[in-house]
């Protein structure tokens, strides 16, 4: 059954979206509150850029009535015209809510590394957004995987970038290794990473794996490593290195 407000009350709106991140016009934002207060039967989503979110922790409305108030609409429809942060207020039926479906991840570049971001398997089925506890995050080296315990940086323009896809070339990040010593590795695609090793190797980072290895510490050649033979279609797909073997 399809409701006018996606959802089938006020409450079960809040309960699948309040302070999580979702997409909007192609850019990720974060859901403070949702509202039911113009007297027209459609919900009233606010929300803005996660990275404000570190700048104003507290909405100043949503500390003095609860999420359900019937006066929380007004208070925030005052609150967003001399707020710290950009706050918009958008219909819950509009187009560019895309109906909240999962947006894809990938690579983060962050703290001089690239980091495979994935949803975790067995995540809270409750909210539809994304929060951090539902994140796991694997840090891209020539060594062992190191899962990071501490959660996903949400609320970083890192993040951001990867939800978007926005990436530094792979000739930017060959010739970032090359020149210095600060990162480790460094994505330049959803998927794929180039991996700092030992000797002044380079190496290819697939997901959450380094998959194979640069030779030549170019891209004349990419040697994948035996157990990862399946890579071999995605990384030419690239249409970056001359030859896979």
């Amino acid at each position: 059954m399809k409701y006018p407000n996606f959802y089938e009350n006020l409450p079960e709106a809040n309960m699948r979206l309040k302070s999580t991140i979702v997409m909007y016009a192609g850019e990720p934002v974060f859901i403070w509150c949702i509202t039911d207060h113009k007297g027209d039967g459609k919900f009233r989503v606010y929300f803005s850029s996660p990275q404000d979110v570190g700048k104003c922790p507290h909405i100043q409305p949503l500390q003095t009535v609860p999420h359900d108030h019937p006066q929380l609409g007004p208070l925030m429809d005052t609150y967003i015209q001399n707020s710290p942060i950009t706050i918009q207020r958008k219909q819950m039926v509009s187009k560019h809510f895309n109906e909240f479906r999962p947006f894809p991840l990938g690579m983060m570049n962050i703290n001089g590394g690239a980091h495979y971001v994935a949803r975790r398997p067995n995540r809270p089925k409750v909210e539809q957004g994304l929060q951090a506890n539902m994140l796991e995050q694997t840090t891209l080296s020539a060594g062992a995987k190191l899962k990071t315990p501490n959660g996903v940086a949400v609320f970083s323009p890192e993040f951001r970038d990867c939800i978007v896809g926005d990436y530094p070339t792979p000739k930017e990040c060959l010739q970032g290794l090359k020149e210095d010593n600060v990162n480790e590795s460094v994505a330049f695609h959803r998927n794929f990473a180039l991996v700092r090793g030992p000797i002044d190797t380079l190496f290819l980072g697939y997901k959450d794996s380094v998959v194979g290895v640069l030779p030549r510490n170019d891209f004349s050649t990419l040697r994948l490593g035996r157990h990862f033979k399946h890579v071999k279609e995605a990384a030419n797909e690239l249409r970056l290195f001359t030859t896979v073997e």
